[in-house]
C-alpha cells in the first residue's frame, strides 16, 4: 500500500500568518536597505520595490524601460505633500484617503 500524498495549493489571496509575513517584511527592508530590489505580489498585480538610487536604476534596467517613461511609485500622505503640486483641496483628499481610509497610495504624477 503506498501513502496518499495531499499537495496543498496557496493562493494569492490567502492570509499568510502573521510571522511568517514579519519576516518577509523584514527580509524585504533589509534587501532594500542593501541596494536590492523587491517583487511584492498584490492583490490584483505586483509591485517592484526598491528604495535606493542603485535599486531604481536596477528596476529600469531589468524593465528596459526609458528613465523618460514614468513610474508609479508608493507613498505617505507627507511625501505626497512634499513632493505633488497640489492645491490645499486635493491635498486634504489625498491625506483623507491615505491616512483615514488607509487606502494604499500609488501613484504616477508630474513632480
Amino acid at each position: 500500500m503506498t501513502a496518499a500524498t495531499t499537495e496543498t495549493t496557496r493562493l494569492t489571496s490567502d492570509p499568510v500568518p502573521r510571522d511568517e509575513l514579519r519576516g518577509d517584511v523584514t527580509r524585504l527592508f533589509e534587501a532594500m536597505a542593501a541596494g536590492g530590489v523587491g517583487i511584492v505580489p498584490l492583490d490584483v498585480a505586483y509591485a517592484v520595490v526598491a528604495t535606493t538610487p542603485g535599486g531604481i536604476q536596477r528596476i529600469f534596467e531589468a524593465k528596459r524601460r526609458s528613465y523618460d517613461k514614468p513610474s508609479g511609485m508608493f507613498g505617505s500622505w507627507r511625501l505626497s505633500r512634499d513632493v505633488h503640486r497640489l492645491d490645499a483641496r486635493r491635498h486634504a483628499m489625498v491625506r483623507e484617503l491615505v491616512e483615514e481610509e488607509r487606502i494604499p497610495f500609488s501613484v504616477v504624477a508630474v513632480l
